[in-house]
């Protein structure tokens, strides 16, 4: 008798247990059903309002849109465009990409200006002189740069030969240097630009020419004078280039001109 009261005990036990968790689930499932209808309705009357809002004022809202991308405000086109994106209207979704892309290329740009200022240095550019003399061979031994000079130039004089240049490599066409120590020096590196600023450069954007700096170096090579034995120093000057990289992290460089050595 106890061992029957024991068992049938246990079995109904079992059965709360069974029966709460079943029912606990069933509350969970309607609660997340009565969640989710909630909120598709909530989604539904946004979207209903929003298009009403848009019927009524849609020729305002374009022109208010076209008056802040015009005035560079892209920000507030975004946040204007915004209020909209349930209504998925073609014309406020294509004015809210083009402030998305306006404002994402603003701020590449100021990335690259930023890395520009911080690493476009005078010591830069006679490090950069430095490795393309020995690249090509032209000094046999350690040459100290201590005596070497940099001076920054104006990059907006320089802008179209550096653009002639990039046109050159995007073609792949490469023109021969009609100076052979200017194509030894630069060999076999092609400068490979961040694309936004590229695109500013190939396009001849207005201003491009300020996330691209040029400097002059000048210094001495040694040269041995067969006929005396003596050893005589070489001036030389070279008009070097940097521009942002397709890493975003360094300054790529490059040749423009070069006399002496």
């Amino acid at each position: 008798m106890k061992t029957s009261s024991i068992l049938f005990s246990g079995a109904t036990i079992c059965l709360l247990v069974v029966a709460t968790t079943m029912g606990s689930r069933w509350l969970d499932e309607t609660r997340s059903r009565r969640a989710s209808e909630q909120q598709s309705k909530a989604v539904a009357d946004e979207t209903a309002a929003q298009r009403g809002a848009l019927a009524k004022d849609k020729p305002e809202v374009l022109r208010k849109l076209a008056d802040m991308q015009a005035a560079g405000d892209h920000e507030g086109a975004i946040k204007l465009a915004s209020r909209y994106r349930l209504a998925a209207d073609a014309e406020i979704q294509a004015a809210y990409t083009r402030s998305v892309g306006k404002l994402s290329d603003t701020q590449t740009l100021a990335r690259m200006s930023d890395l520009l200022t911080r690493g476009c240095v005078g010591i830069q550019a006679i490090a950069a002189a430095r490795t393309m003399i020995d690249r090509a061979r032209l000094a046999g031994e350690a040459v100290p740069t201590d005596s070497w000079r940099s001076e920054r130039l104006d990059a907006s004089e320089h802008f179209g030969a550096i653009r002639a240049r990039l046109v050159e490599l995007a073609e792949q066409k490469p023109i021969p240097a009609q100076n052979a120590l200017l194509a030894r020096l630069r060999g076999d590196h092609a400068p490979r630009l961040q694309p936004r600023v590229m695109y500013a450069v190939l396009s001849n954007e207005p201003d491009a020419s300020k996330y691209l700096c040029v400097w002059r170096v000048t210094g001495n090579l040694p040269s041995s004078d067969t006929s005396g034995g003596r050893t005589i120093a070489r001036p030389f000057e070279m008009v070097v280039w940097f521009g942002p990289s397709a890493t975003e992290r360094t300054l790529e460089h490059d040749l423009l001109r070069v006399s002496g050595l």
